[in-house]
């Protein structure tokens, strides 16, 4: 009797880590990919409140993709561009990313922010790693093709999922430098810290693996992270920023992983407008030698 029942629970065991490891194979797209989330993929009208000046197009991508895509301009032309690649959920036209695009054109700066394959307006098609690093390279190749935009006025932006996005771009494409905020070193990495009794990294097929591409870059980086972030650890912004070469700095932050450009105002606006025009300096001399390591 004692041996059946152990047989049985073993059994019971297997069958529950079986059916654990499936679900998260099967789900592991709607894992990391949430377009319905904060509000879905319901476009936000601009609040007037905000004061931009606002152009809205619809880039293309791989595949018949299009992507929607807004671009806020400062009044000067000779102005440093953000291409900014935004995270998991949501899409551009969620009010505090407004607010944000305001922030960086008030300090000075061009914005470029578009949506994913599947994400808010743009074509609906199911998000994968080649898509959107196609969506990120379709953004890239408008600013520098259509909008005639120097490589050296173009700082790529990346925010939680997106740094995974804006890191494989950066090192595809000549920029003047790379922003990373709330980012981890791969997606495989994040899902054994929350599943640590599964085989993730074996089961993962979306890697977006920034630990392997950021010792290969070769244009300044800014690391951002919260010490507090609850998503992605502050142990991953340390470690990309140990892997990557100089000029680099790391610029740690009050906040959460959604909260920190607001509730660190301080620290955080000073610091990626001081990176941006450090360097897309005015006269085209090229990158800088060195960065502070640290703010």
């Amino acid at each position: 009797m004692i041996r059946r029942i152990g047989l049985g629970a073993s059994a019971l065991i297997v069958a529950g880590y079986g059916g654990a490891i499936g679900f998260l194979k099967l789900n592991e797209t709607n894992l990391v990919f949430q377009p319905a989330a904060y509000g879905g993929r319901e476009s936000i009208p601009l609040a007037d409140s905000l004061g931009l000046a606002l152009e809205e197009v619809r880039i293309p991508s791989t595949d018949g993709i299009e992507l929607a895509t807004w671009i806020v301009r400062v009044a000067d032309s000779t102005a440093p561009w953000i291409l900014s690649c935004h995270g998991n959920a949501g899409n551009i036209t969620l009010l505090r990313r407004q607010r944000f695009y305001a922030d960086l054109n008030r300090a000075g700066f061009n914005v470029l922010a578009f949506d994913y394959r599947g994400y808010g307006t743009s074509t609906d098609a199911q998000p994968t790693e080649p898509g959107l690093q196609a969506d990120a390279l379709a953004a890239y190749r408008f600013l520098r093709d259509r909008l005639a935009v120097p490589a050296e006025r173009i700082v790529i932006y990346g925010h939680s999922l997106g740094g995974g996005v804006a890191t494989a771009l950066a090192t595809e494409v000549p920029s003047a430098g790379l922003i990373v905020e709330g980012t981890f070193t791969s997606v495989p990495d994040v899902g054994k810290e929350r599943y640590p009794w599964l085989p993730v990294r074996q089961l993962a097929s979306v890697r977006f693996d920034n630990s392997a591409k950021i010792a290969g870059l070769q244009v300044p980086l800014m690391v951002m992270h919260a010490r507090h972030d609850g998503t992605i650890p502050f142990r991953h912004g340390e470690r990309l920023f140990q892997m990557a070469r100089h000029p680099k700095r790391f610029v740690p932050l009050g906040g959460d992983h959604d909260t920190a450009w607001e509730l660190d105002r301080d620290t955080y606006l000073p610091a990626f407008a001081d990176f941006v025009r450090t360097v897309t300096p005015a006269s085209a001399r090229g990158y800088p030698a060195a960065l502070p390591t640290s703010q």
